[in-house]
């Protein structure tokens, strides 16, 4: 689980203030089928507090298999 905050203020002519602020959330699992194969899910949430519309609220969800050969 993680969770981390981003912002920046900006002095520039017209962009005055925050410009850019957002907090990103993630859970993570991970599961070991055995010893050379494992499974592994994450949800994360991306929330843009921003003065302009840089990306937007988003939210990952991505599965991941992983395995030794």
């Amino acid at each position: 689980m993680s969770w981390s905050r981003y912002w920046e203020k900006s002095d520039s002519p017209g962009y005055e203030g925050e410009a850019e602020r957002f907090t990103i959330k993630s859970i993570t699992l991970r599961y070991d089928i055995n010893p050379e194969n494992a499974l592994k899910v994450q949800i994360e949430t991306f929330d843009d507090a921003s003065q302009y519309d840089f990306v937007g609220d988003t939210r990952v969800l991505s599965v991941s298999y992983d395995f030794v050969f």
